[in-house]
């Protein structure tokens, strides 16, 4: 008879306290909150995905920085998109955005500069596995999209993360608005609402967070962590997690492997 493989499946929402438990949020993440954010208005995430197990397929898979300065918000995603089993290759895309950003609700983007490259595991952009791939690669520029939006209501998933300073149970805007998903693809029809305040573990801290949905149309809900000082330590969607962490940048791309073999 074959023996029954008893798995380690995730099957709950990822929270500050499995992401402790499970030793993606560690003790050196035992950060004052609240400081970086509000003194030097710079946001710095690992960006982490697991494929649903908690000892196996989980990944430090990128890093996002965020940083507001001179009313412009600069932008550097570095995140992994491939890799070859069994072999150290991989295919990295890095984006670097500078965006003009109204004083609203919203950070609504005004006008921007965007540059999308691959790259492998090299840093060469003219191996095989990029061939197809690099021949797009190149700046962009936009403005304020009057004549595709509502243009009171409209944002990009960047500029959103920078405006959660903004948001408070008592003031979120009622009315829909629009995504500009890597200043590149629109999602229409979004909403904020507060979801309800729950205590959870963040590494060795036991803390409150207030728990803010945002739900549209053509994306999966994201749920955003803000501590007491309304800060946004951890941002989940499904099986992705956007970590505050400020030593982000030099994140290492790992897998956490299991003893067992399925």
């Amino acid at each position: 008879m074959k023996k029954l493989i008893t798995t380690d499946t995730i099957s709950q929402q990822l929270t500050p306290g499995l992401l402790t438990e499970m030793g993606v949020i560690s003790s050196d993440l035992n950060i004052p909150p609240g400081s970086d954010f509000n003194s030097s208005n710079k946001l710095k995430y690992r960006i982490w995905t697991t494929y649903g197990r908690r000892k196996k397929g989980n990944y430090n898979n990128g890093y996002l920085g965020i940083e507001l300065r001179e009313g412009k918000l600069f932008v550097n995603q570095y995140l992994v998109n491939s890799t070859k089993k069994n072999e150290n290759r991989f295919l990295v895309n890095e984006i670097n955005a500078e965006i003009e950003i109204e004083n609203n609700f919203l950070a609504s983007p005004l006008s921007w500069n965007y540059k999308s490259t691959f790259f492998d595991e090299t840093k060469e952009t003219n191996s095989k596995i990029l061939k197809k791939t690099i021949s797009e690669s190149a700046y962009k520029f936009g403005r304020r999209p009057f004549n595709e939006f509502n243009i009171n209501n409209y944002t990009s998933n960047w500029s959103l993360i920078y405006s959660i300073k903004n948001w408070k149970k008592e003031n979120l805007p009622n009315e829909e608005f629009d995504i500009i998903e890597n200043l590149s693809v629109v999602k229409k029809d979004n909403k904020i609402v507060f979801n309800e305040s729950v205590e959870e573990r963040w590494s060795t801290k036991l803390m409150v967070f207030d728990k803010y949905k945002l739900v549209g149309r053509g994306i999966m809900p994201f749920t955003f962590w803000l501590d007491e000082a309304g800060f946004p330590l951890l941002i989940t969607s499904g099986y992705l997690a956007l970590i505050f962490d400020p030593t982000a940048q030099n994140f290492e791309y790992n897998r956490f492997q299991d003893d067992e073999e399925d």
